[in-house]
């Protein structure tokens, strides 16, 4: 009897091998379309990346790519701002106005998470899921995938997030794909940001060029101006000096001619305080102390309906500054506040207060400023008018730039000159409808260099000259002679030269009786420091005035500090020279001993 079992076990046998190898051969398949699908998606997904143009619209084609490759109804590309919080570079899906509560998640969500973790997180049931942001909860988001986008080597961008209004969840295979194309999207921006930053560097550089250059060319053009108003202004002085009390209408004509020129002279001033070219001298001060004094004039400079208050209980606020460009900065501040308020009643609050150098803010004027001190000085002026746009903040320092009326426009550029000389920032804030806060950052100096400050004697009372003989170094010829007019009317022997050479000559013929030494920094064959010099070879102790239409900080930049010498800004009055020869000879009258000539 024959066993017909075997071959029918061989037959099934085929079969079940028969169907094996199909679906072997299925899976295969499967595998090589998903491998064609995925490899086609990135291909065209590059494609896009690699397009040129700005960053913004090729991260909007990328999202809408990625949108309609994974069926997800919101795509989102969030940046870490370093401090907790996204700023959104590109979103499709939201709602206008919705990209404002993008920026805001808790320390618990999957987008913290994802960030922090550097590894993709994916959700269901998103709409009950206290991790999943608020937005995508009231868009109705019922699967969802955050994605790490990688900055550098070692941090991470930002997030990248998919979501689905249909409980349709993100498979593995799609999350790793999402993955790669969320690396090259940080590239993109990684790269993007770089450029950015180069072209900002090369902006920078071009500005700091372009200012340098123009700072030279003021500075030229104030220093011969000021020389021409040194003489109009000496002239003035010795005319009214010289007239009755009878000629009153002339002495009055006289005096709005020198006040003029006076003013005239302060605009100088002012384009080289924009320019950060102080030609104040610089004492160390504390800032508290410097707005106490300064806080009646204020109080009185504010129109009625203004409240203006100030917090000034911290002290030891030391600063290296000069305490008239100090007022005057906050002078200007105040007076742009409470004009904001556009004849309305409002309110400016000053504050003063030390913070560490950590602290300053990232966004500040001038752009191309760099923290060095470890701590500041923040002096603060927050005001409750109009408020201004964006635009506008980023024009109120170009100079002549004016929201009022025309004519004015210097405030705030001579704020940010002035800040900008002594190594200092200005950051400003400002929403439409509620006001604006200024906050200007100056290095908080050591409380050890605070030096007493004495009142300054006004006028010329109590400075009548005793006989003295003074060496007058002065190129400018009217200068030369009103000056030495001025000195003889003080009541010195005034020996007068046009140049440092004659100087130098003059002062050998009679070193053991000259007092004090009054020379021009800008000479003609001999400067000024070589004339110093000579005349200090002679007679090391000999009290000497440094005179220029430059600016001080520009005059002494460079040079060593030495004993018994001061410097006088051209134009300067009978009053200032008065003040400062009789000062010269007061500090060195019992140490200035004569050195027989050579």
């Amino acid at each position: 009897m024959h066993d017909l079992s075997t071959p029918q076990r061989t037959a099934g046998s085929s079969v079940d091998e028969l169907e094996r190898l199909r679906a072997e051969h299925s899976a295969t398949v499967q595998t090589l379309q998903a491998a064609v699908r995925d490899t086609s998606r990135l291909a065209r997904l590059f494609a896009i990346l690699n397009e040129a143009g700005p960053l913004d619209r090729v991260l909007d084609r990328v999202l809408a790519t990625l949108s309609e490759l994974f069926l997800a109804d919101v795509v989102v590309l969030l940046e870490s701002t370093g401090d907790g919080g996204f700023s959104p570079l590109a979103t499709i899906g939201l709602p206008a106005g919705m990209e404002r509560r993008v920026a805001f998640s808790s320390e618990m969500s999957y987008t913290t998470s994802a960030l922090r973790t550097r590894q993709p997180l994916a959700a269901t049931g998103a709409r009950v899921d206290p991790k999943v942001d608020a937005y995508l909860r009231e868009l109705g988001v019922e699967s969802a995938v955050w994605l790490p986008v990688a900055g550098d080597e070692s941090t991470c961008r930002g997030v990248l997030v998919l979501g689905r209004c249909q409980a349709l969840p993100f498979i593995q295979s799609d999350i790793d794909l999402l993955m790669a194309m969320a690396y090259r999207i940080g590239v993109l921006v990684e790269r993007a940001h770089a450029e950015e930053e180069r072209r900002n560097l090369e902006n920078r550089l071009r500005q700091a060029e372009k200012t340098e250059s123009l700072g030279r060319m003021a500075s030229a053009i104030a220093h011969h101006f000021n020389n021409m108003l040194g003489a109009v202004v000496s002239s003035l002085d010795l005319a009214l000096d010289e007239l009755s009390d009878k000629n009153q209408t002339v002495l009055e004509d006289l005096e709005i001619a020198r006040e003029s020129a006076l003013r005239a002279a302060k605009t100088s001033e002012l384009m080289l305080a924009y320019l950060g070219q102080s030609v104040r001298s610089r004492e160390t001060v504390d800032l508290t102390e410097v707005l106490r004094e300064a806080l009646p004039e204020l109080q009185a400079s504010v129109p009625a309906g203004v409240k203006l208050t100030f917090d000034l209980r911290d002290s030891g606020l030391i600063v290296l500054v000069s305490s008239h460009q100090i007022g005057q900065l906050l002078t200007n501040l105040i007076t742009n506040a409470w004009e904001a308020m556009n004849a309305m009643p409002g309110e400016i609050q000053v504050s003063v207060r030390a913070v560490s150098g950590a602290r300053v803010p990232k966004t500040y004027l001038p752009a191309d400023w760099t923290p060095r001190a470890a701590s500041y000085v923040c002096l603060e002026v927050r005001d409750t008018g109009c408020g201004m746009t964006a635009d506008t903040v980023g024009k109120i320092f170009d100079p002549f730039f004016t929201t009022k009326f025309v004519g004015r426009g210097l405030g705030l550029p001579v704020v940010l000159g002035t800040v900008r000389a002594y190594d200092g920032i200005v950051s400003v804030e400002s929403v439409i409808g509620k006001g604006s806060t200024f906050r200007v950052f100056l290095p908080h100096a050591p409380l050890s260099l605070l030096e007493s400050r004495t009142p300054t004697p006004s006028g010329t009372a109590g400075l009548q000259a005793k006989p003295s003989l003074i060496l007058l170094a002065e190129d400018e010829e009217r200068l030369l002679r009103n000056t030495q007019r001025m000195l003889v009317r003080l009541g010195y022997e005034v020996m007068a030269a046009s140049d440092g050479v004659v100087a130098v000559e003059r002062f050998r013929q009679r070193a053991g009786d000259v007092r004090v030494a009054v020379l021009d920094i800008a000479m003609p064959r001999m400067d000024g420091w070589a004339t110093l010099a000579a005349i200090r070879a002679l007679r090391p102790n000999l009290p000497v005035i440094l005179v220029s239409g430059y600016n001080q900080v520009d005059v002494l930049r460079g040079q060593p500090p030495q004993h018994g010498l001061s410097f006088l800004h051209k134009p300067y009055s009978l009053v200032d020279l008065c003040k400062l020869v009789a000062k010269a000879l007061a500090t060195t009258e019992d140490s200035a001993q004569a050195t027989p000539p050579r």
